[in-house]
């Protein structure tokens, strides 16, 4: 991201440019600085395509020069380019006319293929992941300070929990505050509680920690106010299982550092919350609960139980 804000303040840019992987909210920040910083205003010499184009018209258009201006910009904004980019294009990307200024934007690359390799020869490549804990406080507080508007520590923490970590909501959360708090000028962890929605996850997570620590009565008063708040039992399942998941990984990784272990899409702290959990559940128990949902699954799907009671089972089972 230094790079590309470098490139924005010194208004010298590379000829392409690929945004890719997890964080969507980087990806539109830097994508929208970028086309804003090359193209202007200018409507006439730039391109967005958002879904897949007709390729040869794309080939066409890159070796057009642009109408009364010095640049021409494509934007390929979740195209799913690296699926369709054909020969033709990789040239053009290996040899990219002066003039000319592509953005690409995806969740994922594949690193094999020829255009990627286009790129990463005469473009720039940013890797935009879920960032880690430190750097989310670094944001929420940043945004703070923009807006004049103190908030506690233990505040940061409830919101960064209540979000799941994700920087899309956490903005949108951050401008309900703001107006919440708009005469104190103070966020404190009341205010997140009262003016902030927690996630379905989070919840669900909560849940998962009542039945790890044996607290059936925590845990059933948690499963109660899912279905009250009427979240769907299958949604809720779904989540159990993933999270589930997440933890048996980190229990059968428990000689590696929480920070060290793949899990594609999932931030560090959320690691750090499955291997905190893993201290709960023995390996055993935790591939004989996920053999549980499997099954609790093929039942639901075959019209044996609902998922209501099948989600009912497996909280009962856990907590045995």
């Amino acid at each position: 991201m230094k790079n590309i804000n470098n490139d924005i303040k010194s208004n010298t840019f590379k000829h392409c440019y690929l945004l890719v992987g997890e964080e969507d909210y980087l990806k539109k920040q830097m994508k929208d600085n970028l086309v804003c910083a090359i193209a202007g205003n200018d409507t006439m010499n730039k391109t967005v395509y958002k879904e897949k184009p007709d390729e040869k018209e794309v080939c066409e258009l890159a070796l057009t020069l642009p109408f009364f201006s010095e640049r021409r910009l494509l934007v390929f904004d979740s195209s799913d380019f690296f699926s369709w980019a054909s020969d033709d294009l990789c040239d053009i990307l290996k040899d990219i006319p002066d003039y000319l200024y592509i953005i690409i934007v995806e969740d994922s690359a594949d690193k094999r293929k020829k255009a990627y390799k286009a790129i990463e020869k005469s473009g720039y490549i940013c890797e935009l992941k879920t960032q880690a804990k430190g750097d989310l406080k670094k944001f929420i507080q940043t945004k703070c300070d923009g807006e004049g508007v103190q908030i506690e520590p233990a505040a940061i923490d409830t919101l960064i929990s209540a979000t799941n970590g994700d920087l899309n909501t956490i903005s949108n959360e951050l401008e309900k505050l703001f107006a919440y708090c708009f005469e104190k000028k103070r966020i404190d962890q009341d205010d997140v509680k009262n003016v902030c929605s927690v996630c379905l996850e989070d919840r669900v997570f909560d849940m998962i920690e009542a039945i790890g620590k044996k607290d059936a009565g925590k845990a059933l008063v948690l499963y109660d106010d899912l279905i009250a708040l009427k979240e769907a039992p299958i949604k809720i399942l779904i989540l159990m299982e993933r999270q589930f998941m997440g933890i048996a990984q980190v229990k059968d990784s428990k000689e590696i550092n929480a920070s060290q272990i793949g899990m594609k899409g999932v931030a560090p702290f959320v690691v750090k919350k499955y291997k905190d959990q893993a201290e709960n559940f023995s390996l055993s128990e935790l591939k004989e609960l996920l053999r549980l949902f499997e099954d609790t699954e093929y039942r639901i799907k075959t019209g044996l139980i609902s998922d209501r009671n099948g989600l009912e089972i497996i909280i009962s089972k856990a907590l045995a």
